[in-house]
């Protein structure tokens, strides 16, 4: 095999290998993209604030309760391992995630009787997805919208 051979062969190895790190580095910037889906919004129950992403998503449900779309907002109370026992026994008010958003939901204009805290504490997404459930099913509503992000 001659030189210009092997550099030829080295050469196009390169080029595959650059061109399927290039398509790598696409794939894992886009292929999330076709995962998402925005449902155009429907008259619903009640809009549920998923947690995370303080205070953007309560915002974005603020927004939507102006709008017209649901009656009621819904918020989820959250003590992840117990944290409230943890900050109680420094001396430390804990303000949870729900007080926060619905600070920010009455900020934005949404009745305080139009914000709702369900009982059960949520300490999965699976959690509050079985308590919409039964919600739904107890008060013979079939839809909520969920906001939450896109990532």
């Amino acid at each position: 095999m001659g030189v210009k051979r092997v550099r030829r062969l080295a050469l196009a190895s390169l080029v595959v290998l650059g061109f399927l790190a290039a398509a790598t580095v696409w794939a894992f910037r886009n292929l999330g993209r076709w995962l998402v889906v925005d449902d155009t919004l429907q008259p619903a129950r009640a809009i549920v604030v998923l947690s995370g992403l303080i205070p953007f998503r309560a915002m974005e449900a603020a927004e939507i309760y102006r709008q017209g779309w649901a009656p009621e907002v819904w918020l989820f109370k959250d003590d992840p391992a117990g944290a409230s026992k943890a900050f109680a026994s420094l001396g430390i008010q804990r303000i949870t995630e729900a007080e926060y958003n619905q600070r920010v939901l009455e900020r934005l204009g949404v009745p305080k009787a139009a914000i709702r805290l369900p009982d059960p504490l949520a300490t999965n997404t699976q959690n509050e997805f079985e308590f919409l459930r039964e919600e739904l099913r107890r008060q013979g509503g079939d839809r909520v919208i969920l906001e939450t992000s896109a990532s």
